[in-house]
């Protein structure tokens, strides 16, 4: 591990992560590698230090304390297309294969459970400053035992809508009702995203509860 620290090049990064603990053991764990460095613990603090400096990397920490996890997916996911040459390392517990999937689609990202160790967060930031994807291999070997039949899909604008509703627990019919939307219409958004999103009823129903989680 020292020899990969000492090979690492030197860089502007961005942590988001509430938890202290992590923030220390990053910080300790990248030394003397970090040139500049930001602590967020919200999104529009990294928007506005990546609206300044768009060559840094961002090392996520997901779940937020502020933020549902359907958030943080949705706003990396943006974020991506935004500013592509940042490069996007994500420290999660999260073992939902749909939202790894989901997480897995975005170009050119690095997913590191915590299950894994932080040791694994230095390939993940190499191979995310290379502009190369990488899984390590809690979250590589999750993704194997539920493949993906077809590349996944982004979901449009309404979709996105349609399910962060249904991740607060309204029902197709409640969002017919307050969007003023058909019914057929809500039900069309939902088959799709599930299609889009490679699951099951069964599996779509618990990606819903992990996206509704917050940190504790």
């Amino acid at each position: 591990m020292e020899r990969m620290k000492t090979e690492m090049a030197a860089g502007d990064f961005i942590f988001y992560d509430p938890v202290s603990w992590v923030h220390q053991g990053l910080m300790a764990l990248l030394q003397p590698s970090i040139i500049g460095s930001c602590q967020a613990t919200a999104f529009h603090q990294i928007t506005a230090a990546l609206e300044m400096q768009p060559r840094q990397t961002v090392i996520m920490e997901l779940y937020g304390v502020n933020e549902r996890v359907i958030d943080g997916v949705r706003f990396i996911l943006e974020a991506k297309s935004l500013w592509s040459e940042t490069a996007w390392v994500i420290f999660t517990d999260i073992e939902n294969y749909s939202v790894l999937h989901l997480l897995a689609s975005i170009p050119q990202i690095a997913l590191v459970s915590k299950r894994d160790g932080m040791a694994l967060l230095l390939a993940g930031i190499e191979s995310a400053r290379a502009e190369l994807a990488y899984q390590s291999p809690r979250i590589a070997q999750t993704l194997e035992r539920h493949p993906c039949p077809a590349p996944m899909k982004g979901l449009s604008g309404s979709e996105w809508r349609i399910m962060a509703m249904m991740v607060t627990g309204l029902t197709p019919q409640h969002i017919a009702t307050s969007t003023r939307l058909a019914y057929k219409t809500v039900s069309s958004h939902k088959c799709n995203i599930v299609n889009k999103l490679c699951s099951t009823r069964t599996g779509f129903i618990k990606m819903l509860l992990t996206l509704r989680k917050r940190a504790i």
